[in-house]
Formats: structure tokens, C-alpha cells, sequence
């Protein structure tokens, strides 16, 4: 099934990869893909900053480097959109074996009211 949003201002949705932690390696090549959809998703016009939806891999914890990879880039999905297959490639950190890790995929609307759904999503070894 897949993650439905909807939002009037601004929602984080946070999915926690502390599970797969163990198998991530340092500094390791990885391709997250997924497919994604919009309805009505428009700009709130007094929204400080953003204004879309976004996912984003983020890596933090204690004594690891923050990190965060968003896509599409600094650009976001607004509209509406039918379904629509996205990939990216990632390369992680140094920290992946530090006690304190925490890995985080995060699905995202700033400053934009409307719906997005996520779904298929698969991070995969991609050397």
C-alpha cells in the first residue's frame, strides 16, 4: 500500500532505517527509488521556506556528521502529478558503524497544502 500525505502547511514523516543500520556500509553506494504522486499541492504563500514535497535521506546521531540528501535537489513536486517512477543515487558517510547512527528517510511537504503519495520505495546496493 502506499504512504499517503496530506497537508494544509508542512509535514515530516520520518522511517526510521535503524533496522537495516547493520547492513549499511561506510561510505557505501546506494540507489533509492520509489514512485510518487501529487494532487492539488500548491505553495502557501506565507511558508518561510520550501514549498513542495521532497524526500530526503538524512543520516545524524550522536558523534556522526549530519548529512542530508534531498531530491529532487532543491527543487520540489507540486501540481498535480500522476504516478511517476523516480530514482537517485546516494553515497554515505564514514559514520554508518558509529554506535550513535541513525539513519532516516524522510517524506516531506514544506509550506505547500495538497496531497502526495509514496509508494515502492527500495533502497538498494547499487555498485
Amino acid at each position: 500500500p502506499s504512504i499517503r500525505i496530506d497537508s494544509t502547511n508542512t509535514v515530516y514523516l520520518g522511517l526510521s532505517l535503524r533496522c537495516i543500520k547493520d547492513k549499511l556500509r561506510p561510505f557505501g553506494k546506494y540507489r533509492l527509488s520509489y514512485f510518487v504522486k501529487t494532487a492539488g499541492l500548491e505553495k502557501v504563500p506565507e511558508a518561510k521556506w520550501g514549498k513542495g514535497a521532497t524526500i530526503e535521506l538524512e543520516e545524524r546521531g550522536n558523534g556522526v556528521k549530519y548529512r542530508a540528501v534531498r531530491y529532487p535537489g532543491r527543487r520540489y513536486w507540486l501540481g498535480t502529478k500522476d504516478w511517476t517512477h523516480r530514482v537517485f543515487d546516494v553515497t554515505l558517510g564514514g559514520d554508518v558503524s558509529c554506535e550513535g547512527y541513525q539513519p532516516t528517510l524522510w517524506l516531506r511537504v514544506f509550506g505547500a497544502k495538497g496531497t502526495v503519495w509514496f509508494d515502492g520505495i527500495r533502497l538498494e546496493v547499487s555498485e
